[in-house]
């Protein structure tokens, strides 16, 4: 029997599980909602967003400032930068990494991070809003000019994030069926 674990999260929280369990012979995951699988040792069907894509996302949301208090984004390689890195749930991520022993985190500002690094991999771009109404406004915004392109979902109340369309878990099970 496979044991699978499927996240939002990066893979090594899959990976982390699985270990945990003494599953990891036999044991598969994804992470960053599909974006990444990890397979026995290997990760596999990278699935990724266009880093200028993200770029003017992130210039869609600066002109809503009140609207909301973060952006991040994470990359296939397992590192999260954030528009904001010294954002108080950004020292709560930094402490789960080190308590787990998984996952990175990268303090440059997520802009500077795009532009030092163009060929970036990014599985995953996330809004962080305080305000339901506000972050349907951005929603309605992104999903006009990105919606053919990309998946965008509302996880929570404020938290909209941005994937690559054939990044979901429905492709992962397919991936788990086929193998």
């Amino acid at each position: 029997i496979h044991f699978c674990v499927a996240s939002g999260r990066t893979y090594l929280h899959g990976k982390k599980i699985l270990e945990m369990f003494d599953l990891l012979d036999g044991g598969i995951c994804c992470g960053l909602n599909g974006s990444i699988y990890y397979d026995n040792g290997v990760t596999l069907c990278p699935k990724t967003i266009e880093p200028g894509d993200v770029l003017d996302m992130v210039q869609m949301v600066e002109g809503y400032t009140e609207d909301y208090y973060n952006m991040q984004i994470q990359d296939l390689g397992e590192n999260r930068n954030y528009y904001y890195p010294d954002c108080k749930p950004v020292e709560k991520y930094k402490k789960e990494c080190v308590d787990l022993g998984i996952g990175n985190w990268d303090d440059t500002p997520l802009k500077d991070a795009i532009l030092q690094n163009p060929n970036m991999e990014i599985g995953k771009f996330s809004i962080v809003s305080e305000a339901k109404e506000s972050s349907s406004k951005l929603e309605e915004i992104i999903r006009a000019k990105y919606g053919l392109k990309y998946t965008i979902t509302r996880s929570g109340k404020g938290y909209l994030e941005v994937t690559n369309k054939e990044a979901n878990k429905g492709n992962f099970i397919r991936y788990i069926k086929d193998t």
